[in-house]
């Protein structure tokens, strides 16, 4: 044993315990913060597109969200097999680009079609980060506090949750909840004026009114809009890159785990 640990070379700089619980349980916010901030952006997707929304429909709706858990599928299968084969600090560098990546890339997409690729991406670094994340820290934490240091984990994931909501609440107060202002309705559903988002959609059967979905899409079609807050989904997208720098620089300084 002596031998062996003469000519094996250490795995990294010696780092404490809570610092690299701190910095590898970036990866477990930005799994929370992934998967909680979309429920605050879509309010402003659907808004038109010169209002600076995606004008989602309901399918379109379905398929943002089932987009990243087909990647969080994908990456707890894969992530796992990774980070055997590559190490864990290894696997959660990448999953670091991963998270970065796919912040960018929804935030500036242009249309929804564009943003589903990079869904899948974010859900691929989400699945990867629930396999990889715990198992680093249960192989570097000391026996005697393995379970505490592994729960944090689990706090974090959700302390994103919480980050996500208390970001998009900020965000939509800041702006004044989806608003829009319209010019022209050759219909003559509305006068020109600015109006909530929520006025519009009360058009819709679903909300009482008298339109159906198909309806209220071709009366957006028809308004003319000269302005409208819809992009503020997108600074609620990109406030996760922030973590994910801060994920790529922290592992890069902690050590690889003793088990691999």
């Amino acid at each position: 044993m002596q031998k062996a640990v003469e000519v094996t070379p250490p795995s990294g700089r010696h780092r404490g315990i809570l610092a690299i619980a701190g910095v590898a349980t970036l990866g477990s916010l930005l799994f929370g913060y992934d998967t909680g901030v979309i429920s605050g952006a879509l309010p402003y997707m659907y808004m038109p597109f010169d209002a600076n929304g995606l004008q989602l429909t309901s399918f379109e709706e379905g398929a943002i969200g089932g987009t990243l858990l087909v990647g969080a599928a994908l990456g707890a299968l894969i992530g796992g097999r990774l980070s055997d084969r590559y190490g864990r600090r290894h696997n959660i560098t990448m999953l670091a680009l991963l998270f970065l990546i796919g912040a960018l890339g929804t935030t500036f997409s242009p249309t929804v079609w564009v943003m589903y690729p990079f869904r899948v991406i974010l859900g691929f670094a989400v699945g990867g980060a629930s396999a990889t994340v715990p198992v680093y820290l249960a192989e570097t934490a000391p026996k005697r506090i393995r379970g505490s240091i592994v729960a944090i984990d689990q706090l974090m994931i959700v302390t994103g949750q919480l980050l996500a909501f208390t970001m998009n609440a900020m965000i939509n107060t800041a702006k004044g909840g989806p608003r829009i202002t319209i010019e022209a309705d050759p219909s003559g559903h509305v006068a020109p004026g600015s109006y909530s988002y929520d006025a519009l959609t009360a058009l819709q059967t679903s909300k009482g009114g008298t339109m159906s979905a198909a309806q209220f899409h071709d009366f957006l079609d028809q308004l003319t809009i000269v302005s409208g807050n819809g992009e503020a989904w997108r600074y609620m997208l990109v406030i996760c890159s922030i973590p994910a720098i801060a994920l790529w620089i922290g592992i890069r300084l902690m050590p690889e785990s003793s088990r691999w």
